[in-house]
């Protein structure tokens, strides 16, 4: 009578085996290769994505240059005043921009973080004497 009992759980056993193989390796989960975004959202670009037929790219390559030599670069302190302070200001107007798209689509925890960081960025204006 026990090999019964016995045999009956050794099949629950093997059965379990396989569905928690089944289940834990051969299954994708939230992998879709039909999709083209990945867990954030963000686009998965591969090279077949693009449609580059008619495209001048020695043209855009020579913008492209061009734009990049007339660039200059910013070579003042990160720390020096004026600069700490544009880019405070710049942080802050982000910021409340933010809060404003959070709060038409109802996401009140990211509108107090944000809000909490905001006051926090604007001690620290303060503190700068900007």
């Amino acid at each position: 009578m026990y090999w019964y009992l016995v045999g009956g759980l050794v099949l629950v056993a093997i059965f379990s085996g396989v569905l928690i193989y089944y289940l834990f390796y051969s299954f994708e989960g939230f992998q879709d290769s039909s999709s083209n975004l990945d867990l954030s959202g963000a686009a998965l670009l591969r090279p077949e994505d693009f449609d580059i037929s008619g495209l001048n790219l020695e043209q855009i390559a020579a913008d492209l240059s061009g734009e990049l030599q007339g660039a200059t670069a910013d070579t003042r302190s990160v720390e020096s005043g004026p600069r700490l302070c544009e880019g405070l200001v710049n942080q802050i107007a982000d910021m409340e921009s933010a809060i404003a798209e959070y709060k038409s689509n109802t996401y009140w925890k990211s509108v107090r973080l944000t809000t909490t960081t905001l006051q926090k960025l604007r001690l620290q204006k303060t503190e700068s004497g900007c």
